[in-house]
């Protein structure tokens, strides 16, 4: 069952950072023919094949879907497509970021296909997913014994990661940041742990002395946070940039160091998924 798309919903905004590749209707994408054989080692998933696993997901649990926006790389073999999507059970935030989901995928065994539940924020565009739930899978040669699984537990796993996402955005707001030595010391150990390399250092702390957007001139945690976001907004989705797993740690790094409890759990492992930051 293919989604109807809500007029209502806007569609993420388009990204056209050269990065990105080109931004093309899934009926071109299905004109692409460098969809490669299957090994005994290898089975590879056809993008409009996953796509519409996710959105016959979608329909079945009424979430409304926005029209999709549909990268592809310059060299046609690796896929990221991006949905609006609403539900009256997640949380009204219509004033600060729509909910999204991102599907990836990629013919050259570059990156596994995978699933991401997210935020984008209104006055941060440029393609910056905030997603706490990423689960993916490699396409080995029983990747459909474990897509099915990955889809659905994905989709029923939206609103208690919206929630969750939440309740962190809020205790972030909150919690003021005012001692600009203590920054210093949270965004050099972020690059110990490799969260950000050592050229990042100064990116992070132009971001937070001198922010681009009004939103985040207010000394909090969730400044702090946009300013270490805010450097990977141009970032390509395709490749290996580890981009979720070090947005994880780095929400452990910032929750370790200001002391907050927000009842975060990795959900990017699963039974089902295969888990390796080489992946993303």
């Amino acid at each position: 069952m293919v989604a109807t798309y809500d007029g209502s919903l806007v569609a993420p905004p388009l990204c056209e950072g050269a990065s990105w590749g080109d931004c093309l209707p899934m009926r071109q994408i299905d004109n692409i023919s460098t969809v490669p054989d299957r090994t005994k080692s290898y089975n590879p998933v056809r993008h409009r094949v996953g796509i519409d696993l996710v959105e016959d997901a979608l329909v079945r649990r009424n979430f409304n879907v926005s029209e999709p926006r549909h990268y592809v790389s310059k060299s046609r073999t690796q896929f990221w497509s991006m949905y609006t999507v609403g539900h009256g059970l997640l949380p009204d935030t219509s004033n600060e970021f729509t909910w999204e989901i991102a599907v990836r995928n990629s013919y050259d065994r570059s990156m596994s296909f995978g699933v991401a539940v997210g935020t984008r924020i209104f006055v941060c565009t440029n393609g910056m997913l905030n997603s706490d739930s990423f689960m993916k899978t490699r396409h080995t040669k029983n990747v459909w014994d474990r897509i099915h699984p990955l889809i659905e537990n994905s989709m029923s796993n939206i609103f208690t990661q919206a929630n969750k996402q939440v309740k962190m955005m809020t205790t972030y707001k909150d919690l003021v940041v005012d001692n600009n030595e203590y920054v210093d010391h949270v965004i050099v150990e972020s690059m110990r742990r490799g969260i950000i390399n050592p050229a990042g250092i100064q990116e992070v702390q132009k971001h937070w002395h001198t922010p681009e957007h009004h939103e985040f001139k207010e000394r909090s945690l969730w400044s702090l946070l946009n300013a270490f976001t805010s450097r990977d907004r141009e970032r390509s989705p395709f490749g290996p940039t580890g981009h979720q797993r070090r947005m994880n740690d780095l929400t452990v790094l910032l929750n370790e160091k200001f002391d907050v409890d927000c009842d975060e759990e990795d959900d990017m492992s699963d039974a089902e998924t295969v888990v390796d930051a080489r992946d993303f």
